[in-house]
């Protein structure tokens, strides 16, 4: 690849063909990103088609985000998070230690995630002052 941006991207993208069509597995920043690197790949001959199966950043942090919040036990934890490239980092306040596992185990379980850094904190009680 000669582009310096594409040749960044060898890493996490993965290229399969297969009869003329070409499968784009892996991660990118973002839509455009996706969208220069399908670019590209069309514009070699005797590509016919290509099939983008890459996966945001954006998309997946989205994922993981809505994985927590359906889930009953964890659910009650205030997270942000964040991806790339597989890695996903959650940061935040959740009510107890078993809510911080299962936020763990969660996200890990949502397609395309490989790694997890889990830095979710437990909720110090409040103190009622009378």
């Amino acid at each position: 690849m000669s582009d310096p941006a594409l040749r960044a991207l060898q890493r996490s993208v993965t290229i399969e063909v297969q009869d003329q069509v070409v499968t784009l597995r892996g991660y990118v920043a973002d839509k455009s990103e996706a969208e220069q690197v399908a670019r590209v790949v069309r514009s070699v001959p005797g590509v016919m088609q290509v099939d983008r199966k890459l996966i945001t950043d954006d998309d997946m942090a989205n994922a993981v985000t809505d994985a927590i919040r359906s889930d009953p036990a964890s659910r009650a934890a205030e997270v942000q998070v964040s991806a790339h490239h597989g890695t996903v980092d959650i940061t935040g306040l959740a009510p107890d230690r078993a809510a911080v596992r299962r936020i763990e185990s969660v996200s890990g379980q949502v397609p395309g995630v490989q790694v997890v850094h889990n830095m979710v904190a437990v909720r110090r009680p409040t103190v009622a002052t009378a």
